[in-house]
């Protein structure tokens, strides 16, 4: 599982960081955290064609764009960039995560000695999600909102069929997207949602199984205090599963 995963949510939101970020792969990243006034870093990305980015790009070395160059690309820090294309959600492909290694300015974060201190606790000693390809309407429903676990995430009733092809969503029950390594767990509290991964392997099916009988209606995509919509949840989760981790 930890070849899958590392946490790295980031809850430090005050330092001024870039808005957007185009990558060498004609990936658009934008931070979206005051989008959503959420306490750690969210990040919306959509892959560009190759056409849309040799345009941006132009735009940007003559700084019709505002922008500063920077190891994988451009990154800029007003809405300039939104003048000529999409503004975010606009379009298809957009998806969401809160990893900080994703987000504008952040990228030359390491697993060094300020990991810790840094990113993936919760400030609080709290549980933490962190979510992963998560398309764009499903964020925007289910931001700060319980669901069954033992239901799939919904989009939009309006969505067209055509731009459901272009999203990682699965028909599977949301608790076959939540995924929970032994080591970030225990050290960080922290457990994953990915919506690319719905078919990676359960490898705590037992833990699965508690979660849909003792904490169903749980909150994957949120930055509450907790993602367990019940207190004594939370509780029975920590007595029952946290105090037998080694």
């Amino acid at each position: 599982m930890e070849q899958h995963y590392s946490s790295l949510v980031h809850w430090k939101t005050d330092d001024e960081l870039p808005l957007w970020q185009l990558q060498r792969r004609n990936r658009l990243r934008i931070n979206i955290t005051s989008m959503f006034d959420a306490k750690f870093l969210v990040t919306a990305i959509c892959g560009l064609s190759d056409d849309e980015a040799l345009y941006l790009r132009a735009l940007m070395e003559s700084q019709t764009i505002p922008c500063v160059p920077c190891a994988k690309g451009f990154m800029g820090y007003d809405n300039t960039i939104f003048e000529h294309t999409n503004m975010v959600g606009d379009g298809f492909g957009w998806h969401v995560t809160n990893n900080a290694m994703e987000a504008p300015g952040f990228l030359n974060m390491r697993l060094g000695a300020d990991f810790a201190d840094h990113v993936a606790r919760h400030p609080n000693d709290g549980y933490t999600v962190q979510f992963m390809n998560v398309p764009w309407s499903v964020f925007k429903r289910y931001w700060r909102k319980p669901i069954n676990l033992d239901r799939r995430f919904h989009r939009g009733k309006t969505e067209p069929a055509w731009r459901r092809r272009y999203g990682h969503e699965s028909g599977h029950p949301a608790i076959e997207l939540l995924h929970f390594d032994m080591r970030m767990l225990r050290e960080y509290k922290c457990m994953f949602i990915d919506f690319h991964r719905a078919d990676l392997e359960d490898t705590q099916p037992k833990m699965s199984e508690w979660m849909i009988q003792h904490a169903k209606k749980f909150r994957p995509l949120s930055d509450d205090d907790s993602p367990f919509v019940k207190g004594v949840s939370e509780f029975l989760f920590t007595t029952d599963w946290m105090c037998r981790l080694p």
